[in-house]
């Protein structure tokens, strides 16, 4: 009896395929751009690939992150080019550092992401008697409170924190107010 023969197509997944995928994605290529190349695979077997494999998706996920570092030192590149016309260099510029923005928003996008999953611990906690301030103690507090509140608002929106604007001299919280005067 003959060995037994696989039926279909042999897989484009070599390893010099995906090491080509990896160094592209890792120079900024598109994916879509990449896959449209004869030799290459179709864009949704690499798509596979990547839900079927943890180790290839990891890897391209990190090659795509290394892509959006090369398209932003491209984008200097092409500002110190003379030989380009302003408002092509603008568009060129523009439309990478938007892509750039979307791609990899901890690190180019117009919102800071910020970590609240951070180990805090308090030996103690700090207890504040309002009452032995001075009136330019208190004044002094209520100000940094009322920026801390208002940078929060800011950041996360009142809509999300469930804290209204504050008003006069009252800090308004989830259980209740905080009068300083």
């Amino acid at each position: 009896m003959e060995p037994s023969k696989a039926i279909g197509r042999p897989s484009k997944k070599t390893p010099q395929v995906v090491d080509e995928i990896l160094l592209r994605l890792a120079h900024g290529e598109p994916l879509a751009r990449i896959c449209s190349d004869p030799h290459m695979p179709d864009f949704s077997t690499v798509r596979r690939w990547e839900d079927e494999d943890s180790e290839f998706r990891t890897l391209s996920t990190r090659a795509r992150e290394h892509g959006t570092h090369y398209m932003a030192d491209d984008c200097m590149r092409i500002a110190d080019d003379p030989t380009l016309d302003p408002a092509d260099k603008r568009i060129r510029i523009d439309t990478r550092l938007r892509l750039i923005g979307k791609w990899n928003a901890k690190n180019y996008g117009d919102r800071q992401i910020h970590d609240v999953n951070a180990n805090l611990t308090v030996a103690q906690p700090a207890v504040l008697n309002l009452r032995a301030l001075t009136v330019e103690q208190r004044e002094t507090l209520e100000q940094i409170l009322l920026l801390a509140v208002s940078e929060q608002a800011a950041l996360i929106g009142p809509e999300e924190t469930g804290v209204p604007p504050a008003s006069g001299n009252v800090l308004r919280g989830g259980s209740g107010a905080l009068r300083l005067d």
